[in-house]
């Protein structure tokens, strides 16, 4: 069976419950995430194939509850980070927050590089934490940074440690987003990395700066990647291999207080 497969009855299911408005609105705001730039309503409308009279009013409606905000140089959209302190709000995510952070400082302290947390959120990934390198160098990821999930090291190494039905879901979600389109060599990739406890690659960002990445477990599974960009300084004998084993003991710290908690 295709990793796609879905029955005729889950289709007509999921038409039988579906509510209109609120599918053009999360239609929206799901745009204004994918896209990571401003928007004008002529723009979303072109995108989303609707009128603007069709959009115009739930535009409105999300600005007035603040899921969307209008920019004051050239009156596009773009998402607020409501729904990112939403998630904060989570207790979930308080306790690993509580748990991380002081940890993070206590790693970047030791290698002189900056590091962040990020977790998932269906297509893609969301930066939950961002503690600075105390130096003056330093490369940094924004607060509530979003992106797509296929292109970070960081969701490969976690969906490489989810089970079986989580990397199904994850992989859909992918692929019906337009990210992946082999999925067989995306699970090949997947089993390649499960056997490793952390992984180091080349930035597809920013060129001479090297990804670190290890997993945070919670119930049995990775819920966070901490994720180091390690750039080379000429002033510190910490280098690759070394920065690596530090982000792995920092990770495996941050799963044994979350397993106790």
């Amino acid at each position: 069976m295709s990793h796609m497969a879905t029955t005729r009855a889950d289709t007509d299911t999921r038409s039988l419950y579906q509510a209109p408005a609120l599918m053009k609105g999360l239609d929206i705001v799901e745009l204004l995430v994918a896209q990571d730039r401003a928007m004008s309503i002529n723009e979303i409308s072109e995108k989303l194939d609707r009128t603007r009279n069709e959009i115009v009013r739930m535009i409105h409606t999300l600005e007035e509850r603040d899921y969307i905000a209008r920019s004051s140089a050239d009156g596009k959209y773009e998402v607020t980070n409501k729904m990112f302190e939403m998630g904060l709000s989570r207790n979930r995510n308080q306790v690993l927050l509580e748990v991380a952070v002081p940890l993070m400082h206590a790693l970047n302290d030791h290698i002189q590089q900056s590091s962040h947390l990020a977790v998932p959120s269906m297509s893609h990934i969301v930066n939950v934490a961002e503690v600075d390198d105390p130096g003056p160098i330093r490369l940094s990821l924004r607060l509530g940074h979003i992106h797509k999930m296929a292109k970070a090291t960081s969701v490969q190494l976690l969906f490489a440690h989810q089970p079986a039905d989580v990397r199904e879901t994850w992989l859909r979600w992918l692929m019906e987003d337009g990210q992946v389109d082999d999925a067989d060599a995306f699970m090949r990739t997947a089993d390649e990395l499960s056997g490793k406890p952390f992984v180091s690659r080349e930035s597809v960002y920013v060129s001479g700066v090297t990804d670190i990445c290890a997993p945070v477990f919670a119930d049995g599974r990775a819920v966070a990647a901490l994720a180091v960009p390690f750039i080379r300084k000429l002033n510190t004998n910490i280098n690759v291999r070394a920065a690596g084993k530090h982000v792995l003991a920092t990770a495996r710290a941050i799963s044994e207080q979350l397993r106790t908690r």
